[in-house]
């Protein structure tokens, strides 16, 4: 744990200087990756504090949709959701990933993502 809490303290400030983007979230992950794949620790973090951190993560990132019309969030929504099957198994998704990326530019109806075209 003592190696997961130096990862948390030096990696904001090693991304700083890399000029990483978000580099209180990137550096602590690139860092902690580091020291993992380089098998100096395997230890993991609690439950409650990934929990923790993911609900003030998953904050940050809502307050940036403050704003944004509904429509908008539903069309993205809708695309975030079909993504994950169409990239990782197209027979699962009526859709290809090459309509999900386009799909904002598209149409503002989400329905039409699963039309043929």
């Amino acid at each position: 744990m003592p190696v997961l809490i130096g990862c948390g303290l030096l990696g904001p400030r090693l991304a700083h200087i890399l000029k990483l983007p978000a580099p209180q979230l990137v550096g602590p992950m690139l860092v902690s990756a580091a020291a993992h794949l380089a098998a100096v620790t395997t230890a993991t973090p609690p439950l409650a504090l990934v929990f923790a951190a993911q609900t003030v993560i998953g904050g940050a990132i809502g307050c940036r949709f403050g704003g944004v019309a509904p429509a908008t969030l539903l069309t993205v929504a809708t695309s975030a959701l079909c993504a994950c099957p169409a990239l990782h198994s197209p027979r699962l998704c009526p859709i290809s990933a090459l309509h999900i990326y386009h799909a904002p530019r598209q149409t503002r109806n989400p329905r039409a993502l699963f039309e043929s075209t």
